[in-house]
């Protein structure tokens, strides 16, 4: 038996401390998608990758790791 999800992605804008981010938001679960590691999975895999990459159940831990893409 597995378990699968399918995400039904929406693009949100999140705000946190006067920024603002476009982001996917899975419609069901409410995970926000990193956008970062999200587009580089799409595209090294292709369109169907889109339910592999980082995703967060709320904006501060979001945030927290769009820093460690800058470091």
């Amino acid at each position: 038996m597995a378990i699968t999800w399918e995400p039904v992605w929406e693009l949100v804008t999140v705000e946190h401390e006067g920024m603002r981010i476009r982001v996917l938001r899975d419609k069901e679960t409410g995970l926000l998608a990193c956008p970062i590691c999200l587009t580089e999975t799409v595209k090294k895999k292709g369109r169907k990758a889109a339910d592999e990459g980082s995703f967060f159940f709320d904006v501060q831990s979001l945030i927290a790791h769009l820093t460690t893409h800058a470091s």
